[in-house]
């Protein structure tokens, strides 16, 4: 086990959640270990007085180093009830302590269904004392499970449950952060005759009365269930289709960035200004940025000089565009092989040619014209594009009118995307980038739907914070992801999902850019989901529900991934299954890329 999370004697906390618990600093009283953000599950009789059995006020949480080199104050939420004879505590003795102060760890989630091997081997970690006097750093203890108690304990054995273990996570030595117990009681703090500990499963045992904070906490340890590990972007190779598509797009981009700065330039001489250009030319600005670092290339300039703005913007875009061209021969040609450096030029000078188009071909004579589209065409042709995007290509050349030339651009655009989408979509690198968009909405959107049930403050901000740092392993401007923190709940849970929804610029644009269009499909279906779960309206059950499934089909999963989840909507089952089964369909979308990424069956 690590040790980034636990509560060292509910003085303290120590490991990837256990963690020491101390009063007011004075020697540890037990262990335990991070359930949810900015809270510790601990034993009740660690943070009791052992005379009274009333709880303490505050205890000390004292973090494993790397977390906090000093103790955080925390109060006991909920604990549940003394024994009324004898030493043990009823089933199961647990408590709830909750942080005053913030701190940015992990979480270990509970295994409330897996069933521990009678005669198998489970290790605990805690704070028990080496020596008199001295502040223990944790250890490692392994205890061989017996079986059940009648009262419903797990009895362990051979091994030493010694003094300041209490509230330690039971756990299986293979799967080291999946907690299925807390310890609970010795049967003799010096010797390895062993002792107890309380199954988690307890915490939805409907049979015993516990605290409404300790029933709760199974649903905000839910939302952080640890994800699968995915290896850093920069291990994975990029699919040859998404540099050809991202070449094509950063010359249509900087063709109809000149565009816009030649029309900006004139009406602003003319004393006419427009905040609606600005934008526009903010927006191609950032693609051509965004997309020249992705290709290793160097971007063109922000703005342009006076002298170019003032003879024609356009002619200075294409110029930055056909050095840019040869940049991407040289680049990509010594990154692979000399023929893919010249595809990925030529995809480059095809977007240019079709972002130039709607200006230029009308104002040809009808011979530069069929010069013009044959070099198009060569060019689509050049790439091995599909016949049928050749043939559109040569429709939008040989249209009629600047304004319908441009439609037909921008639907060639369209055309070009889908269909290098469509061969990068089943590589690696792709497959990857969605899993890790997937669970940055997915923490987001939770935010929002815990913001709205009035979860604690730190739930939200830690859930923000997860989806951030998803946002920033894209490489995202993550700073774009709206706050849910500031808000009254339901004006928070609102702005949260609608700014989602929506996707502020320029993370819109970066997506889309960059990604495709499964992005926005990603996105729909999450925070319609979510969405619903927060203002749970009948009215919207079937628009979305088909909008889930028709989303599902356009991303290629399979037909039975959303079955579940649509069907339920749509036979108006109630809240409680829809919620657990929104939950069942994002494990689902993890596992459908993370089975494709890593080739898992």
């Amino acid at each position: 086990m690590s040790s980034t999370g636990a509560c060292r004697g509910v003085s303290s906390c120590g490991w990837t959640s256990p963690t020491n618990i101390a009063p007011g600093g004075q020697g540890t009283l037990g262990t335990g270990f991070f359930v949810a953000y900015g809270k510790v599950l601990t034993c009740a009789h660690v943070v009791c007085d052992s005379s009274t059995g009333i709880p303490l006020e505050e205890v000390l949480v004292v973090p494993d180093p790397s977390l906090r080199s000093e103790p955080v104050a925390a109060r006991v939420v909920a604990c549940t009830e003394p024994p009324t004879q004898g030493v043990l505590w009823p089933l199961p003795d647990l408590a709830l302590l909750e942080l005053e102060s913030d701190l940015h760890h992990e979480v270990l989630p509970l295994r409330l269904q897996r069933r521990l091997a009678v005669g198998g081997w489970y290790q605990a970690w805690g704070y028990a004392p080496r020596a008199d006097g001295e502040v223990p750093d944790g250890a490692p203890v392994s205890f061989r499970f017996d079986g059940h108690e009648g009262d419903g304990y797990l009895r362990l054995a051979a091994g030493q449950a010694a003094a300041g273990l209490s509230g330690s996570p039971l756990v299986d030595a293979a799967r080291p952060d999946e907690v299925l117990g807390v310890i609970a009681a010795s049967r003799d703090v010096r010797t390895d005759l062993g002792g107890w500990a309380a199954p988690v499963a307890a915490l939805e045992d409907p049979g015993l009365t516990l605290p409404g904070p300790l029933r709760d906490v199974l649903w905000e340890n839910s939302l952080w269930e640890q994800d699968t590990p995915l290896p850093a972007p920069e291990n994975v190779p990029v699919p040859p289709s998404a540099v050809l598509r991202r070449s094509y797009h950063l010359g249509s981009a900087l063709a109809r960035l000149g565009r816009m700065e030649s029309v900006a330039h004139r009406y602003r001489e003319d004393g006419q200004e427009s905040a609606e250009r600005e934008r526009y030319i903010a927006k191609y600005r950032a693609i051509c940025a965004d997309a020249c670092r992705f290709l290793s290339v160097v971007a063109p300039p922000g703005r342009l000089v006076e002298e170019e703005e003032g003879n024609d913007a356009t002619v200075a875009r294409i110029g930055h565009a056909n050095r840019i061209a040869g940049q991407l021969r040289r680049e990509h040609g010594e990154r692979g092989t000399a023929e893919f450096g010249a595809r990925v030029a030529t995809a480059h000078q095809l977007g240019l040619k079709i972002g130039v188009s709607p200006a230029m071909l009308p104002h040809l004579s009808p011979e530069q014209r069929a010069e013009s589209t044959r070099g198009l065409l060569a060019l689509a042709s050049e790439l091995e594009l599909p016949r049928e995007l050749v043939e559109r290509a040569g429709a939008m050349a040989g249209s009629t009118g600047q304004e319908t030339m441009q439609e037909g651009a921008f639907a060639f655009d369209d055309e070009v995307s889908l269909w290098y989408e469509h061969r990068a979509r089943r590589h690696l690198w792709a497959r990857l980038s969605l899993c890790t968009l997937w669970r940055m909405a997915w923490r987001a959107c939770l935010a929002a739907l815990a913001r709205s049930e009035l979860m604690a403050p730190g739930l939200v901000g830690g859930l923000m914070g997860r989806a951030r740092g998803y946002g920033a392993r894209l490489d995202l401007p993550v700073a774009n992801l709206p706050e849910a923190t500031e808000n009254p709940a339901e004006d928070g849970a609102h702005a949260m999902h609608y700014l989602l929804h929506r996707l502020p610029d320029p993370l819109l644009t970066v997506l889309r850019e960059r990604y495709g269009q499964d992005p926005h499909s990603l996105m729909w279906i999450c925070t319609r989901l979510v969405g619903w779960l927060i203002f749970s309206d009948d009215g919207l059950r079937e628009s979305i529900a088909s909008g889930v499934e028709r989303r599902c089909a356009s991303l290629g999963f399979p037909d039975d991934l959303p079955g579940e989840v649509v069907a339920a909507l749509r036979s108006g089952q109630d809240f409680g299954i829809v919620k657990n089964l929104v939950w069942e369909f994002n494990q689902k979308v993890n596992e459908f890329y993370y089975s494709w990424e890593f080739g898992s069956p």
